[in-house]
C-alpha cells in the first residue's frame, strides 16, 4: 500500500510505478526544486555549464552518491542488517534535502535565523528559521500539486528519508538521543531541527505510520546525511581548484610526505588551520588524526599541477573526485543497524572541506559580497512584514483594495498559515478552511512572519536581489507584469 499523507490508498494508474519513483518524478518536476538552479552553493554562479556548483547540481550529485551508497550496503550486508536501507528513499531524500535553502544559502540561512532569534525585532518567531526545518515545510504544506495535497504529496519513506534531524526547536531537549546533543546543542542552544512548531502534527503523523520512536532518524535519512558530507566535501573543491583558488596539488603533495615539516609553507599554514579548526569542532585523538592523515594520503589521487584545462587536467581532477567519494562511500559500515563512517574517514572529509574555508569562504572579497546578501535578507523580510501587516490590518473599509497590493503569492502563503490540519474521507489528511484569526494581533504578526519567510525561502538569488530593489525604491522602472514573484 502507498502511504500517503493525503490518501493511503492505491489506483490502477500508480501500480506500474514504484511510489518512491513517483516521489521523485515529483520533485524533479516541481518548481521548488527547479529554483534550486538559481541557489548559491558556495560562491555566486558564474552562469554557463562550466560555472561553479548551484545548490540543483548539489543535491543531484548527493542523490545519486546516497542511492549508490545504500546499494553498496544492500549488497554487502545480510538481508537482516540491510532491510530498512532504500535506496530510492535515500535518493528522493537527496533531491529534496536543500529545497528549504534561503537565497545566497548559508549566509541568507544565518541572517533569517539571527534576525528572527532576536527578542527585540519586532517580527521574531520562536522557532526562528532553519533550512532543515523549511525543507519540511515546502514538502507538507508549500509546494503543493493540486488542492487536495498535503504539499507534494510525497509517501511517508520520503518524508522520513528527507528528515535528519526529527525535532523541533522547543522538544529537542526532550526527545533528541543523548549522542547527539553535544553536536547540535550547545550552551544551550540549538543548531538544528528538522520541523516548525506549526508542522509538528505532520510530522508526528509520518513517525507513527512508519513505527518510529520519537527523536528517531530514518536509516535512509542517515545515509543521505553522509552522502551530503562526501559530496559537500569533495564536488565544492572541483569548483575552486579549477579556478585556481584552492592549491590541491600543493595539498596533495603536502600530505604525501611524513612529516608537514618538510612540505611547503603554503602547506604547512593550512594544515596549521585545519587542525586547529578539527580540534575545537571535533576535538579529535591523536591517533585518530594520525589515521585521517594516512587515510587522505593512501586513498586519494590528488592532482601533481595547477590546473590549466588541459586534457590530462580534467583526467586528474576526475580521478581525485572518483577517488574521494569512492573510498569515503565504500568505507561506510552498519553498525546496530545504522550506518556509519569510520572516526577517521568522517575527519578526513571535515578536513577536505576546510579547503574551501580557508580559501574561498573566509577570503575578504566573498565576505564583502556576503554582508551585502545578508542586508538583502534582513530587509526583504522587515519590508515584507510591514507591508503585509498595513493591508491586512489597515483601514477595513480599504481591506481588499489593500490586498491586491501584495503579492500573490505572498497572500496565498499567509492565508495557508490560517488552515487547520483535518482528516479528509480517503483515510489522509489536508488543510481544512481558512480561519480568520487576524483580529488577534499576538496570532497576526507571527502569521505574517512565518508567511514572509516561506515567500523569500522561494525565491533564487536573482530573484531576491530584484525584489531588494524594488522594494527599496532604487529598481529603475516597474515591469507592467511579472516584476514580483
Amino acid at each position: 500500500m502507498s502511504k500517503r499523507l493525503g490518501r493511503l490508498s492505491n489506483s490502477a494508474r500508480e501500480e506500474w510505478r514504484h511510489p518512491l519513483d513517483r516521489d521523485a518524478d515529483r520533485v524533479l518536476y516541481s518548481s521548488a526544486w527547479r529554483r534550486l538552479r538559481g541557489i548559491t552553493q558556495v560562491t555566486p554562479m558564474t552562469g554557463g555549464v562550466n560555472g561553479v556548483h548551484d545548490r540543483q547540481i548539489h543535491s543531484l550529485k548527493v542523490a545519486q552518491v546516497g542511492m549508490r551508497a545504500a546499494e553498496f550496503l544492500k549488497h554487502k550486508f545480510g538481508p537482516k542488517e540491510r532491510k530498512r536501507i532504500d535506496p530510492r528513499a535515500v535518493y528522493v531524500a537527496g533531491l529534496v534535502h536543500d529545497m528549504g535553502h534561503s537565497p545566497f544559502g548559508h549566509v541568507g540561512e544565518k541572517e533569517l535565523q539571527t534576525i528572527l532569534s532576536d527578542p527585540n525585532y519586532p517580527w521574531a518567531l520562536g522557532d526562528s528559521f532553519e533550512g532543515n526545518a523549511q525543507t519540511f515545510r515546502c514538502l507538507v504544506r508549500n509546494s503543493r500539486r493540486k488542492k487536495s495535497y498535503m504539499g507534494m504529496d510525497l509517501t511517508f519513506e520520503a518524508l522520513a528519508a528527507s528528515v535528519k534531524y526529527p525535532w523541533g526547536h522547543s522538544d529537542a531537549s526532550n526527545i533528541m538521543p543523548s549522542s547527539l546533543k553535544e553536536r547540535y546543542m550547545k550552551d544551550g542552544k540549538l543548531s538544528k531541527w528538522g520541523y516548525y512548531e506549526n508542522d509538528k502534527e505532520i510530522w508526528e503523523i509520518v513517525r507513527e505510520r512508519l513505527g518510529m520512536e520519537p527523536g528517531q532518524v530514518s536509516v535512509n535519512a542517515v545515509l543521505m546525511d553522509i552522502a551530503d558530507d562526501i559530496t559537500y566535501a569533495v564536488h565544492d573543491i572541483h569548483d575552486y581548484f579549477r579556478s585556481g583558488a584552492v592549491p590541491l596539488h600543493v595539498i596533495g603533495a603536502g600530505l604525501s610526505m611524513e612529516e608537514s615539516a618538510g612540505s611547503s609553507e603554503q602547506f604547512q599554514q593550512f594544515d596549521a588551520y585545519a587542525q586547529t579548526a578539527l580540534i575545537l569542532k571535533h576535538r579529535p585523538t591523536p591517533q585518530e588524526v594520525s589515521k585521517m592523515r594516512l587515510w587522505l594520503n593512501e586513498e586519494i589521487k590528488y592532482p601533481v599541477s595547477p590546473y590549466e584545462d588541459s586534457e590530462d587536467d580534467r583526467i586528474m581532477l576526475h580521478q581525485f573526485e572518483s577517488s574521494a567519494v569512492e573510498a569515503a562511500s565504500n568505507a561506510i559500515s552498519l553498525r546496530d543497524g545504522a550506518p556509519q563512517l569510520p572516526s577517521h574517514v568522517a575527519l578526513a572529509l571535515e578536513y577536505l572541506k576546510e579547503l574551501t574555508w580557508f580559501y574561498v569562504i573566509n577570503h575578504p572579497a566573498l565576505s564583502a559580497s556576503q554582508q551585502g546578501q545578508r542586508r538583502i535578507i534582513s530587509s526583504l523580510h522587515l519590508w515584507l512584514c510591514e507591508w503585509g501587516y498595513e493591508c491586512l490590518k489597515g483601514d477595513k473599509s480599504k481591506s481588499s483594495r489593500n490586498q491586491r497590493r501584495l503579492p500573490k503569492r505572498f497572500v496565498d502563503l499567509i492565508k495557508r498559515q490560517r488552515r487547520r490540519l483535518q482528516r479528509n474521507d480517503k483515510d489522509g489528511w489536508e488543510y481544512g478552511e481558512i480561519i480568520d484569526d487576524t483580529q488577534n494581533d499576538d496570532e497576526t504578526r507571527p502569521m505574517i512572519s512565518r508567511a514572509a519567510v516561506d515567500y523569500i525561502s522561494e525565491l533564487s538569488d536573482a530573484e531576491a536581489a530584484s525584489l531588494f530593489r524594488h522594494l527599496g525604491g532604487t529598481h529603475p522602472q516597474v515591469e507592467p507584469a511579472g516584476w514580483l514573484y
